[in-house]
């Protein structure tokens, strides 16, 4: 007996299961979470691949010829490689037996039941809904997600938090991992919301919509956007082209209190560097070789028109690096930072004027930009050590 069978173009098919690749859960005991859910839907011609880790979820969908409608699941490894040697443009038979044995054109694969796959939860009611332009998102999000953590057991800090107002068109994201905070806010062009919320996401799933985001191709992204969709205890990004929904990735909220971010940010400053963003970034390149051997750590001192930067390692040896200071108050004063950092926040901006505010040594370095007049970027100082007189010593310089 037939559970489903589809008439597809392999491409297709394949681009959908490389989309949801990553919420592929490889190491679970769970068999079934290796899997992807294939779904034919026989009232709109699609065929849906679903991957659900049970924490962050994606589905894709793509048109096809619907012979049978029902599910059925497959091993995402398998399915992907068997694909790669398929034509792109050829258009295959894709069906099941009840005996959950799943032929991918002249590929016959051991399935699982598509009824053992987990579904989505619901979003429930009083779903927010928010969009945003493709590209803008991308950049909005690679810009505060730098700041969030990867690791930290403390898992509101491996989130962004997203911020809306029912009177301001404006939607604020910020993520801060104990070293380094990113806030930035921009009005919405679309869908505004009615009410004032709070919701905290695993910056992971903002990485999956990302790369769904990406998947549609430079040529089409102009005319796709990015519909979120904040429910009570989960959220859902759907990607939206041209040509109509890409697919989406949906995850749950992070539940614990969020630190008071905006504590953190310092009311005054005085003193001021300002630097071209791409002249920094290549100064960089030849001081983290460096610097990775010593934590990252990295100097500069603004004087007399110029920026000194410095690494030194007592294995790897020292580089030196000068990029021309733009403008700035004139008593300068040497300060050290983590240049992993540092590289992260510049790659997520455009090219252009940076704007660097800072206090003492010991003071966090508040990072703008005049293109970006929403964002700020700020980075904990690190230990200076004897770095002052390595930086303040005109010789070598």
């Amino acid at each position: 007996m037939i559970s489903l069978r589809v008439v597809v173009r392999a491409g297709s098919l394949a681009d959908a299961v490389n989309r949801v690749g990553s919420c592929v859960c490889g190491r679970s005991t769970l068999q079934i979470l290796g899997n992807v859910l294939l779904e034919a839907e026989p009232e709109t011609e699609k065929l849906l691949v679903s991957a659900y880790d049970l924490e962050v979820g994606a589905e894709s969908s793509m048109d096809c010829v619907v012979v049978e409608g029902g599910d059925c699941t497959v091993p995402f490894k398998l399915l992907r490689d068997v694909l790669k040697g398929v034509g792109k443009d050829t258009e295959i038979e894709v069906y099941s037996t009840d005996r959950h044995e799943v032929y991918v054109g002249m590929a016959k694969l051991n399935g699982l039941p598509g009824e053992e796959f987990p579904r989505f939860p619901e979003l429930g009611e009083g779903t927010i809904v928010v969009r945003v332009p493709a590209s803008r998102f991308i950049d909005w999000m690679t810009r505060v997600g730098a700041a969030a953590s990867k690791d930290d057991p403390r898992k509101v800090l491996q989130g962004v938090l997203f911020i809306g107002s029912d009177t301001s068109p404006d939607l604020t994201a910020v993520a801060i991992d104990g070293y380094r905070l990113a806030v930035e806010s921009f009005g919405l062009p679309y869908e505004a919301s009615d009410s004032d919320y709070e919701r905290l996401v695993p910056n992971v799933a903002i990485e999956r919509t990302i790369k769904l985001v990406k998947s549609v191709g430079k040529k089409s992204m102009p005319g796709t956007s990015v519909r979120i969709e904040f429910g009570e205890t989960q959220v859902r990004f759907y990607v939206l082209a041209n040509t109509g929904c890409v697919g989406f990735v949906q995850t749950r909220h992070i539940e614990g209190v969020y630190p008071n971010w905006d504590r953190v940010i310092p009311s005054t400053h005085t003193r001021t560097m300002t630097f071209d963003r791409d002249a920094m970034l290549t100064a960089l390149k030849v001081l983290a070789p460096i610097a990775s051997d010593d934590g990252n750590k990295i100097g500069l001192y603004a004087t007399g028109g110029s920026i000194r930067m410095m690494a030194k390692s007592q294995v790897a040896g020292l580089a030196k690096q000068v990029v021309t200071e733009l403008s700035g108050t004139d008593d300068g004063l040497p300060i050290c930072i983590n240049q992993r950092y540092f590289k992260q926040m510049l790659e997520g901006m455009p090219t252009g004027v940076v704007l660097v505010e800072y206090k003492e040594q010991d003071n966090p370095f508040v990072f703008k930009m005049d293109g970006l007049p929403g964002y700020m970027h700020l980075i904990m100082p690190m230990g200076m050590g004897d770095w002052d007189a390595y930086l303040q010593d005109d010789e070598g310089w």
